[in-house]
């Protein structure tokens, strides 16, 4: 079981479906980002319910939360590849902004320690939308449509 929501890293990426479209991104990619980010997040949750309790079967939504961006940036990073450093202030936010709320979640336990046990038993959810987004189709990287070979920096958006 998955952590993030069914459209989570859509809501992250304007032009997610045109991605799909052009198979710029594919379902096992996006799995394969999914497990990754949920890797991380088990990793990190471990220290404050302990091995025995993960995967969380009903985990509080900051969690979905957490695991969509970081499926995001991972999903990023194995789109836009390249020789030069790709370095982008909008993409590594969908790494450390997670990872340091992760950290505060783990940190203080409240949300993991509602209930009847580690949020286990919530029924708290959340589909609000990422109002952030500005990764559009149109844009281009190094005079390349986001559809053609992925290489370049990340410099122009």
């Amino acid at each position: 079981m998955s952590y993030g929501t069914e459209n989570g890293i859509s809501n992250n990426l304007i032009d997610y479906a045109d991605l799909v479209v052009c198979e710029a991104i594919t379902e096992d990619m996006a799995a394969d980002c999914r497990a990754a980010a949920d890797a991380i997040i088990d990793a990190r949750l471990a220290a404050a319910v302990g091995f025995a309790a993960l995967p969380l079967s009903s985990p509080p939504a900051v969690v979905n939360g957490i695991s969509d961006d970081l499926a995001t940036y991972f999903l990023l990073r194995r789109l836009f590849t390249g020789s030069a450093p790709n370095d982008s202030e909008w993409v590594d936010k969908f790494y450390k902004r997670p990872l340091e709320l992760l950290d505060k979640l783990v940190e203080s336990g409240g949300a993991l320690a509602s209930g009847s046990g580690y949020g286990m038993d919530s029924k708290v959810s959340t589909t609000t939308p990422n109002q952030d987004r500005i990764f559009t189709v149109e844009r281009t990287s190094g005079g390349a449509s986001v559809c053609e070979p992925f290489e370049g920096t990340m410099e122009n958006w």
